[in-house]
């Protein structure tokens, strides 16, 4: 992140340096097409795993970017069994691995469109309700509570649950 570029914004705010970001030109104008298949892996997964909610990039759903990336890869070219290809599923893991690294390595804010409820907060994978004040600030913060959560059920004895860890 530059001096110029505040904390929590996701361009810089000088007219001039945002000019090094033609989003339109440089990035809806060369990929409309793609761009809108990528619309709809979001759709499609929105309605696979959050039937019912409006649309949204719920995080603690979607995890391990790297490796889905090459599975995906692995059958570029092809479609999967609900028909869309899995080229698009590569572009919405890159875009999802890059607004995550620029989101923990650079201060933006997360997307807009993302919510994100940490295991404690879930009970069968729901979100269940967080007092004013308990929720993480940020996503690295999150990351960071991850990392460690994941660290100590590693090491947990057989049987026990996230509940159990502390």
């Amino acid at each position: 992140m530059t001096d110029e570029q505040p904390r929590g914004s996701s361009l810089p705010e000088d007219d001039a340096k945002r000019l090094d970001f033609p989003m339109f030109d440089g990035l809806l104008a060369y990929f409309p097409n793609a761009l809108a298949e990528v619309a709809r892996v979001s759709f499609l997964g929105n309605q696979q795993h959050n039937p019912g909610e409006p649309l949204h990039w719920a995080r603690e759903k979607s995890t391990d970017h790297e490796n889905k990336i090459i599975r995906h890869l692995i059958d570029a070219g092809k479609f999967d069994s609900r028909g869309v290809r899995h080229s698009a599923r590569v572009a919405w893991r890159a875009l999802a691995l890059l607004q995550t690294e620029l989101e923990r390595d650079e201060g933006h804010p997360m997307s807009r469109g993302s919510t994100y409820t940490p295991p404690e907060r879930r009970v069968f994978d729901r979100p269940i309700d967080v007092e004013p004040g308990h929720e993480f600030d940020d996503f690295s913060a999150q990351a960071e509570h991850n990392r460690r959560q994941s660290a100590t059920a590693a090491h947990a004895p057989r049987g026990a649950s996230e509940f159990d860890q502390e």
